[in-house]
């Protein structure tokens, strides 16, 4: 069955997704003529997750759209005949953008960041569903923890936090800040990796990530000690965050 909306209607919120969402958006080609975004839809039958894909290098794109780690690809453009099938238009109408992979947010309690939020959307056989992680400031009361705490997806909720500067992506702010913000697989917590601050950083907008650690909200729920900063900065393990967050926002 065709897409009650047409070829061009489709053809056209794709279009619109990679415009209003960019922070969504990871490039396939070194031109950024290839584009691609995940796109989650929820409904009665559970969560699906699709890869839409975007080619340039014509007047009028091309796109393709697949479920996340099948071959089942639908291509389309906005003069296709027949136009899409309803999965098509069902997924790029409804379908809630994902923040790139890799990406790292910030959850902004007046003018200190309460929280970091860490995106895992690329497609792995063992992890074949984006996925996302709350990680608190440790000490700090639960009640500056994000309201979204627990939530098992994301939703449209974080683009509206988003536009309203209450989430931030952190990919500038710490892109140029070296041997300060890393991500640790230390064995306590257990189970768990999680991020540390060495310093205080201030952004431009005036909000500060403070120095300290970040960790999964779990472990704090779950009263497990966590490492002193000094405890943590001494390990030889620690991954500087800043080199992959410097790409990420030069792909922006």
């Amino acid at each position: 069955m065709d897409s009650p909306v047409g070829a061009f209607s489709v053809a056209e919120v794709c279009r619109e997704l990679f415009a209003d969402y960019p922070l969504a958006v990871t490039p396939i080609s070194h031109d950024g003529a290839v584009r691609s975004m995940v796109l989650m839809v929820r409904d009665a039958d559970g969560t699906v997750f699709f890869d839409l894909t975007q080619h340039g290098g014509c007047s009028e794109p091309l796109y393709s759209l697949c479920p996340c780690g099948s071959g089942d690809v639908v291509d389309f453009s906005a003069d296709s005949t027949p136009a899409p099938p309803d999965l098509v238009g069902d997924a790029v109408s409804r379908g809630v953008p994902i923040p790139r992979h890799g990406s790292l947010w910030g959850w902004r309690n007046g003018d200190m960041l309460a929280a970091l939020v860490t995106v895992y959307a690329g497609y792995r056989p063992e992890h074949s569903e984006p996925g996302w992680a709350v990680l608190p400031l440790a000490d700090i009361p639960r009640a500056q923890w994000p309201p979204f705490t627990g939530e098992p997806q994301l939703g449209w909720w974080f683009w509206s936090y988003n536009r309203d500067g209450r989430i931030v992506s952190l990919a500038d702010l710490l892109a140029e800040t070296s041997a300060t913000v890393f991500w640790t697989t230390a064995e306590a917590p257990p189970g768990r990796n999680f991020c540390v601050v060495a310093r205080d950083i201030k952004s431009p907008e005036g909000y500060v990530l403070c120095s300290g650690s970040y960790v999964h909200y779990r472990v704090l729920l779950s009263d497990h000690p966590s490492p002193s900063l000094d405890t943590v900065l001494s390990r030889t393990d620690l991954i500087d965050l800043a080199p992959r967050l410097c790409r990420l926002a030069n792909d922006y």
